[in-house]
């Protein structure tokens, strides 16, 4: 599966690009254990309260990571609507753009200008935002008059959110690039059903658009020229490891699968032994299954 974050922290590797990470929107922060582990010190925003038990166990065992129980909008606000799914808990945010939501709980907001002024936070390494729709507000919540811009952005676009009060992929990146960053865009096909695994599409360079009405992925912007030499190689070391654990998981499954066929056919010698008049019965649906297993393959 593609992960744009991970070909982000490659390619600031590679540029030297280090220090800090500000995530907006980190769920449980499975995802930010390689960035802490390389040294990165991160300030993680999840508003969602059935994170933080899980967060907290995180930030006592890397002290650079800095979280922060807070939605993070334009305004700084108390008490505001929060919703959750039983679909996926990955659709949670400020708006209820899935007839599965329900309002779970109130939320504070703040703006990454209030917050960075309260740390004295000037210089930023990496900013991801993935809010469910609420990207643009984050933004547009930043101080852009700061000289130390983050150095790589990205955020998140996805059509199907607009009417729920989301931003669409022109909003977003007519932001980025009045403020002189260069956009890739990285698409993903349509969602067919939250809670699934998505299928990603294709890098392309903006002003490219995406190739569908009801297309989403991710905008990644780059305050500092693209380095497409950097940036290919980091994509190539990210798509190397996930080969690796592609295949690895796929050894796995061939070898659970001969396993599989193995019992099919002890059970059939078996059945072969017994007598009576069900015997037969057992043996067609037997020799479907390690059809269906040979297929599986």
């Amino acid at each position: 599966m593609m992960d744009e974050l991970s070909i982000i922290r490659g390619y600031c590797a590679l540029k030297g690009v280090h220090g800090n990470m500000i995530d907006v929107g980190v769920l449980a922060g499975g995802h930010l254990q390689p960035f802490l582990a390389a040294g990165w010190s991160v300030h993680a925003f999840e508003p969602n309260p059935a994170m933080h038990e899980r967060l907290a166990a995180l930030e006592k065992k890397f002290p650079a990571l800095h979280v922060n129980p807070l939605a993070v909008r334009d305004v700084d606000q108390t008490g505001i609507a929060f919703y959750t799914s039983p679909v996926s808990q990955g659709i949670s945010g400020l708006s209820a753009f899935h007839e599965s939501h329900v309002e779970s709980a109130r939320v504070d907001t703040i703006r990454l200008s209030t917050y960075c002024q309260s740390v004295n936070l000037s210089d930023v390494g990496i900013l991801k935002i993935d809010t469910e729709g609420h990207d643009l507000t984050v933004l547009q919540g930043c101080d852009w008059t700061c000289p130390a811009l983050p150095r790589v952005v990205m955020c998140e676009f996805d059509e199907a959110k607009v009417d729920g009060g989301g931003a669409c992929f022109v909003d977003l990146t007519q932001f980025l690039s009045v403020r002189g960053y260069a956009l890739l865009v990285s698409e993903w096909a349509p969602i067919a059903e939250y809670g699934q695994e998505h299928q990603w599409l294709h890098f392309s360079a903006f002003p490219s658009a995406p190739s569908s009405e009801k297309a989403w992925g991710n905008i990644v912007a780059f305050r500092d020229e693209l380095d497409w030499a950097a940036w290919a190689t980091a994509c190539t070391r990210v798509l190397r490891t996930e080969k690796a654990k592609l295949d690895k998981r796929l050894a796995a499954r061939i070898k659970d699968h001969e396993h599989a066929l193995a019992m099919v056919r002890s059970l059939e010698e078996d059945l072969r032994f017994q007598q009576g008049s069900r015997s037969w019965r057992w043996s067609k649906p037997i020799r479907m299954l390690e059809s269906l297993l040979r297929k599986g393959r």
